[in-house]
């Protein structure tokens, strides 16, 4: 699971199909089941799996919904998938721009 999306930085330069990557996730809030995301973005699809760095990392704050887990999916999985449908719809370039990958 992965978006391919353009890139903007913050200094003005662009990545045209930037490899975005949730890297992980840590607990903010057991009570409110708040997870921040890490999401890696990566030059592209073969940086990512060539192991280099991802260009920024960045956190998204996700209130995880437990009770819509899959149960034919891993909690790992289930934790992807959730995260993943916040990404896509966080700002308008991700819901015009964004493809999974």
């Amino acid at each position: 699971m992965a978006i391919e999306k353009s890139y903007f930085s913050q200094y003005g330069w662009e990545v045209p199909d930037a490899y975005y990557k949730i890297d992980g996730w840590s607990l903010i809030n057991e009570k409110e089941n708040s997870y921040d995301f890490a999401v890696g973005v990566y030059r592209n699809a073969q940086a990512r799996n060539d192991d280099k760095e991802p260009i920024t990392t960045n956190l998204m704050r996700v209130i995880i919904d437990k009770d819509i887990f899959d149960p034919n999916l891993s909690e790992e999985d289930n934790m992807k998938t959730q995260g993943y449908g916040v990404l896509k719809n966080l700002t308008r370039s991700f819901v015009n721009e964004a493809i999974n990958v």
